[in-house]
């Protein structure tokens, strides 16, 4: 029996970054597979490799868990997109909610001087949605929303991580990810 011992399994079995692993694999999935599917396959992966649950850190560091998790989340939203027939990795937006004008996004980034924490809890309020009904959409929890809108980085994982929940909460918002990457970047290093 082959024992996948050539260059590229073995960069395979390391979660080497250049080689793409199959999302339905990754969310144990048949291919083909239903948004309802996908969901319930994505929430029970992330129950299973929540950095608290019982047991996990006995079987697995927190890095190889950060790595799992991050692979589970790539491999929903590709998945998810796909099932949905969008393009890329866009997420839905609140259809019953916008997005902000412009004009009001200039605003609130002119008032405060950078699209930071404060600025995305305005943009959040404004166009009346709760915390738990973005984390509802973007898969991130409301405790660490509350964590970016409140820039309290030393409750928020490492800032590979963050940078991800950003974009997220930036594109759900109607707002330029890079922006407010960059926002955040320029606290993170005061």
């Amino acid at each position: 029996m082959h024992q996948g011992n050539s260059r590229q399994d073995d960069h395979r079995q390391r979660g080497h970054p250049s080689l793409e692993e199959d999302p339905y694999e990754v969310l144990e999935l048949k291919p083909g597979a239903g948004p309802t599917e996908i969901e319930e396959a994505y929430h029970r992966l992330m129950a299973i490799f929540d950095p608290s649950a019982p047991g996990i850190s006995a079987l697995y560091t927190l890095e190889e868990i950060r790595r799992m998790r991050a692979k589970i989340e790539r491999a929903y939203h590709h998945l998810l997109a796909q099932a949905k027939g969008s393009k890329g990795d866009a997420l839905p937006l609140n259809p019953n909610k916008g997005t902000l004008p412009p004009e009001e996004v200039e605003d609130i980034k002119a008032r405060l001087g950078r699209l930071g924490g404060r600025a995305l809890r305005e943009i959040r309020e404004r166009l009346g949605l709760s915390l738990q009904e973005v984390a509802s959409v973007i898969k991130v929890t409301k405790g660490t929303l509350e964590n970016l809108e409140g820039e309290r980085f030393d409750r928020l994982p490492a800032w590979v991580y963050v940078k991800g929940f950003l974009r997220a909460y930036a594109k759900f918002l109607g707002v330029d990810p890079q922006e407010v990457i960059k926002a955040f970047e320029e606290v993170r290093r005061q």
